[in-house]
């Protein structure tokens, strides 16, 4: 997901799907979240809280608008614990128009990013993130000749040098060369 540039003007690849709409403080009341891949980490919520009391929320949270609740978390769940239990009323966001797997991913990749997960954890995201792509791409490989990203990898690191890589086209001739 892209949603802009240091510069402040927009990414060419960023769709009208994924870019933010607002920047505004938003009430704690009105933002919901179900189960996460990561859960409340007490540790980093209360180290954060230390943080955020002394200066404050350095990095918005990001969330979506959703119909009847106000707005979904995308990705922030232990800064909004951390603003939750230092009672403040609001907290500062971004507001962006994204579908489900974009949110998704966004929250997966955060967590990846940042290098705090556990083994388990990290291998619960990759594999999660994993599932999301075959998903979003699923009518890749068919033109492929294959069913999943394993085989799409598998053929990659097998090829030998100057191989085609990504099948035949309908001549029979290598798409691409290793």
């Amino acid at each position: 997901m892209r949603w802009g540039r240091a510069d402040g003007r927009r990414n060419k690849s960023c769709s009208a799907a994924s870019r933010p709409l607002d920047r505004r403080h938003i009430a704690s009341r009105d933002i919901a979240y179900a189960e996460r891949l990561r859960g409340v980490n007490e540790g980093n919520v209360n180290r954060l809280g230390g943080s955020m009391r002394e200066v404050g929320l350095i990095n918005p949270i990001i969330l979506r608008p959703q119909a009847g609740i106000g707005y979904w978390l995308v990705a922030g769940l232990q800064r909004i614990e951390a603003a939750r239990r230092l009672h403040w009323d609001s907290i500062p966001a971004i507001i962006v128009e994204t579908n489900d797997t974009e949110a998704r991913i966004a929250e997966i990749d955060e967590n990846l990013m940042r290098g705090e997960l556990s083994a388990a954890e990290r291998a619960m995201h990759v594999t999660e993130r994993k599932r999301l792509y075959e998903e979003a791409h699923a009518s890749f490989f068919p033109l492929l000749h294959m069913s999943s990203a394993e085989q799409w990898i598998a053929r990659i690191v097998s090829a030998p040098q100057g191989e085609g890589i990504l099948g035949p086209d309908d001549e029979g001739r290598p798409l691409a060369t290793g």
